[in-house]
């Protein structure tokens, strides 16, 4: 085969580097929504948490051979949040949640909720990421099974599974080669006419599968029967155990509605307006998403979003700030919420919970704390 030279735009990428995440195009397959389409949005995460958590090369310097592996991250497994995807890709915080179910859902990633304490300030439900490397090369490289048909001279035949065969070690002689399927006999035998009509059989061609022969009835006792009927009889499937009631959650809409009522008390601002859909888009992002982080932030403790509203409020206001909307106190309240208001101080509910330490060596350590 001659050599196809490169053309000028061929030339001009040998000096363009490209970096960046690996996406094989078989995700696009095993990777779908439940209509069977593909769920791009959950094959750009999954391509960025196989990117972190791929092992970093170390070399040796003057001969350049590799002399062990790291990993890219602090904790045992992949730290990260909702929003940091989205900001990453330009995705929304709902779209990246249903594309990380999504995963989760196929197996190939698993999601834990930790308290962690950076600098002495406990953090609830920080979000950390595993990787199924075993469920990942499944979505990767599905196994298939080729069944390729072998055929006879009379057009039927039985399929053929990739990586079987049959090794045949008679041999044929001239003697019974002649007579090989001629002292057979059967019930299907030609007619003369038949033969001189008949095509000549290819070389290369099998022989008949099976004979037909017709052999004298046997008869068999009742009892025989019933026994011989007990060998054959699939045992009764045990009845699968009901799966017990899910607990009910929180009514998120419920509180969303409870929170806007009282921030409109405590600020005295009107509700907003959501009859033309100008308005409505208005209300989700200025009022609504911003109650929904608050309430997701509190853990849908609608008395604690309550009391951190209060105090946000409250905290603006002595300084002089205009608040137009929930949004105006989203980050503040993220803030005092997380510690990181001087003066302000969220009272936190106490609970016993399981804490993994990072200690400064990189080991872990659980330990059961009131937070």
């Amino acid at each position: 085969m001659s050599k196809k030279p490169l053309t000028q735009t061929g030339i001009d990428m040998l000096s363009f580097s490209l970096t960046g995440n690996v996406t094989p195009p078989q995700w696009y397959k095993s990777i779908t929504h439940e209509n069977g389409k593909p769920d791009a949005i959950a094959v750009t995460l999954l391509s960025e948490i196989v990117y972190w958590y791929r092992p970093t090369e170390e070399r040796n310097e003057p001969t350049g051979g590799v002399t062990g592996h790291h990993r890219k991250f602090d904790a045992d497994k992949l730290q990260r949040s909702y929003t940091s995807f989205a900001d990453e890709f330009g995705f929304t915080k709902n779209q990246v949640k249903a594309a990380i179910k999504n995963l989760q859902d196929k197996g190939v990633i698993d999601l834990e909720f930790r308290t962690i304490k950076p600098h002495g300030q406990a953090i609830n439900n920080v979000l950390y990421i595993g990787l199924n490397v075993a469920r990942l090369k499944e979505l990767t490289y599905p196994s298939e099974i080729i069944n390729t048909p072998l055929c006879n001279s009379n057009g039927t035949g039985m399929p053929l599974e990739l990586g079987t065969y049959t090794e045949i070690n008679a041999e044929i002689t001239p003697k019974n080669k002649e007579n090989t399927f001629a002292d057979v006999p059967s019930a299907h035998t030609p007619a003369p006419s038949d033969l001189e009509h008949e095509t000549p059989a290819q070389e290369g061609s099998l022989p008949p599968e099976s004979v037909e022969q017709d052999y004298p009835p046997v008869a068999i006792s009742v009892d025989c029967q019933a026994e011989i009927a007990t060998l054959f009889d699939d045992p009764p499937a045990p009845a699968a155990p009901a799966a017990p009631p899910k607990p009910a959650g929180p009514n998120k809409n419920a509180i969303r509605a409870q929170l806007e009522a009282h921030f409109c008390a405590k600020t005295k601002l009107p509700p907003p307006h959501s009859k033309t859909a100008r308005e409505k888009k208005a209300a989700g992002s200025l009022w609504w998403s911003p109650l929904r982080e608050i309430a997701e932030l509190c853990e849908w403790d609608a008395a604690r979003a309550e009391k951190l509203i209060c105090l946000t409020v409250d905290h603006l206001r002595s300084g002089k700030m205009t608040i137009a909307n929930p949004n105006s106190i989203l980050k503040t309240a993220t803030a005092i919420y997380t510690g990181n208001v001087p003066g302000v101080k969220m009272p936190h509910e106490k609970k016993l919970q399981k804490i993994t330490l990072i200690h400064s060596d990189g080991t872990l350590e659980e330990v059961e704390e009131y937070v």
